[in-house]
């Protein structure tokens, strides 16, 4: 569902309480810390209400009042749940006090309780600019006329997705570690020079040496306010976070950085004083030591000279080598390998990415590593999201099948044939007591929205052909880290 969080026109009739604070100089520093102390609550799954609270304990009793007064009545005449924070709101107004950076120094001396009002009362008032945005976007209607809210919604839907659930950090740590050992059989000089940039000794040290640092930012007790990291005291990752801080300068005129996210996801830490570093996002980092590893290792080395486009080195090395035979397929056999199971994986010729039969039960999965570009994200229609969807689970541009459409070819081919690796005919097992699962296991959260699954049963629904099968199910999409944290964990 799309999130509309609270905002300064739901809160207060006027523009009075707003033009109030004016004048009040917020050190950035301060803001910064304020909304990343809100996100980290956030992404751990605490209550945006309960981290109000939290904020208003420290506040005059005036301020206090007027706000719970002012939520108290937003609530009474709202029936749809409208929750105080969203990470996505939060990260977007931390964009906003990035490009307009101050170094006003705080006085730790005074209370910073105007400055928290300042700095709230100005997110909420930022958040009627981003609902403005939702209601701008292009209305889709139906050919009777009518709102298709789906449609219409998706573009707002697909910018908040990413924000949906939660980074596992073993499972980020296991992608960082299978990139880089595959990446040392092939590259070895760029993974020696990679790991020495970082003054790392090898590839099992840089994936895990950030989790007792970042586990002491953590604690289980989940009550600290703000997201300090102390680089110094972690050992020989120092260099690490040290590149991970954002350059606010950098950041301010260079407007690739400024789409969508891609300069927080790629230095998620800020500096906010000699010692300490602030997280403006545990989501990013974590994507640092995950998936994030390919872009900055890409960055860090010579493989332009070998890979002239990262998106190239991507599909032909990483997609194929680590995400499906390392871990998909890794995946797979911890899961399903067992007595009178057949698992087979790829082999050319058309046969599915994964290919298990269990009696009567005929699994057949095919992987894809995708990811949304951010100006699609950022600026596509509803019909570019759909359109690369197709694109990649369908047919491509070029006609040639992809995903749901691959298995439709497998079962064509399975109502006559057999693979030379499993003749289940000789078994004495009838196609017309087989059920075919249909199945893509996908690398990236983004495709798990709304919709997606239903553009796919429909897809599918329309090409399937006549078989002799005893049920062909529907599709569905399974997400790799869905695997790893239900599946995976559970032996653990």
């Amino acid at each position: 569902m799309i999130i509309i969080p609270l905002s300064y026109n739901l809160l207060f009739r006027d523009d009075s309480f707003y033009e109030s604070l004016k004048n009040v100089e917020v050190p950035s520093s301060l803001a910064i810390a304020i909304l990343s102390g809100i996100n980290h609550r956030l992404y751990l799954g605490k209550n945006p209400d309960d981290i109000f609270a939290d904020i208003l304990e420290g506040w005059d009793e005036e301020f206090q009042t007027a706000f719970k007064t002012s939520i108290e009545q937003v609530r009474h005449k709202n029936s749809a749940p409208i929750p105080i924070f969203s990470e996505w709101a939060i990260t977007e107004y931390l964009k906003v006090e990035l490009l307009n950076h101050n170094n006003l120094e705080l006085d730790t001396t005074s209370s910073t309780g105007i400055f928290e009002v300042t700095t709230l009362i100005r997110y909420f008032k930022y958040v009627d600019d981003l609902i403005k945005s939702v209601e701008q976007e292009n209305v889709i209607t139906d050919e009777l006329g009518a709102i298709n809210f789906l449609k219409t919604s998706y573009t707002s839907f697909i910018k908040q997705f990413q924000f949906t659930g939660k980074n596992h950090p073993i499972f980020e740590m296991l992608c960082c570690y299978s990139f880089l050992t595959e990446m040392k059989q092939r590259f070895p000089q760029q993974v020696r020079d990679y790991l020495k940039s970082y003054e790392v000794e090898n590839e099992w040290q840089f994936a895990t040496a950030m989790m007792p640092v970042i586990s002491e930012s953590i604690p289980s007790k989940n009550n600290i306010y703000f997201p300090f990291l102390k680089p110094g005291e972690s050992g020989n990752f120092q260099k690490f976070f040290m590149h991970r801080i954002i350059d606010i300068e950098n950041y301010k005129k260079n407007e690739k950085l400024q789409l969508r996210y891609i300069g927080l996801q790629s230095k998620p830490l800020y500096q906010i004083d000699p010692t300490n570093l602030c997280v403006m996002s545990w989501r990013f980092l974590y994507n640092n030591i995950g998936t994030g590893v390919l872009f900055d290792f890409y960055d860090r080395t010579n493989l332009k000279n070998i890979y002239d486009s990262l998106p190239k080195f991507k599909s032909e090395i990483v997609s194929l080598q680590v995400y499906e035979r390392i871990i998909f397929q890794s995946m797979i056999k911890a899961i399903y390998e067992q007595k009178h199971t057949k698992i087979e994986f790829d082999q050319g010729k058309g046969t599915p990415d994964c290919y298990i039969r269990k009696g009567n039960k005929l699994f057949l999965i095919e992987f894809k590593d995708m990811l949304f570009s951010d100006q699609v994200v950022d600026k596509g229609s509803y019909e570019d999201i759909i359109n690369l969807c197709k694109r990649n689970l369908v047919e491509n541009s070029k006609g040639k099948a992809k995903g749901i459409s691959q298995i439709i070819k497998q079962i064509q081919y399975l109502d006559s044939e057999h693979y030379d690796f499993d003749n289940f005919t000789e078994e004495g097992v009838k196609r017309s007591s087989i059920n075919v699962y249909p199945i893509i296991v996908y690398s990236h959260k983004q495709f798990a929205f709304s919709g997606i699954n239903k553009l796919i049963i429909e897809e599918f629904q329309n090409r399937l052909t006549p078989n002799t099968f005893k049920t062909v199910h529907k599709p569905i999409l399974i997400s790799l880290d869905y695997l790893f944290s239900r599946k995976i964990l559970e032996y653990v």
